[in-house]
């Protein structure tokens, strides 16, 4: 999303898809496998949006699919660092966050037209 290419947020989203048939999910027990759960169907309803729709819809169900995979990172942890970011004006002006692996700002709800609109809140591990 962040060069507005719809093909390629398309490819990424197949991608996640795939990630999430291939977890396993044996290694969960109890209340954190009923979380998963939760958020994995959500991830997947926004991922498989995204896969089918145009760059301004896929950035709306991009906003709620990196709230999951930030759930999901609450939950489970990671190994990398990530960079939660943050774009004020976003979601109508009423901000919206994102995951990057990388530190330098690159929005991926604006792209090209804002580029750097955005400041990293926090990093991850």
């Amino acid at each position: 999303m962040v060069a507005d290419d719809k093909g390629a947020a398309a490819k990424g989203a197949t991608a996640l898809l795939a990630a999430f048939a291939k977890f396993d999910m044996s290694t969960l027990s109890g209340e954190t496998h009923k979380e998963y759960m939760e958020i994995l169907e959500s991830a997947k309803e926004q991922s498989e949006h995204i896969v089918k729709r145009s760059i301004d819809h896929q950035r709306g169900h991009f906003e709620v699919l990196s709230a999951d995979i930030s759930d999901l990172i609450t939950l489970l942890g990671t190994e990398k660092t990530l960079y939660q970011d943050f774009c004020p004006m976003a979601n109508n002006n009423k901000g919206a966050y994102w995951l990057s692996e990388v530190e330098n700002i690159k929005n991926p709800y604006f792209g090209a037209k804002m580029m750097k609109c955005g400041s990293v809140k926090k990093q991850i591990n």
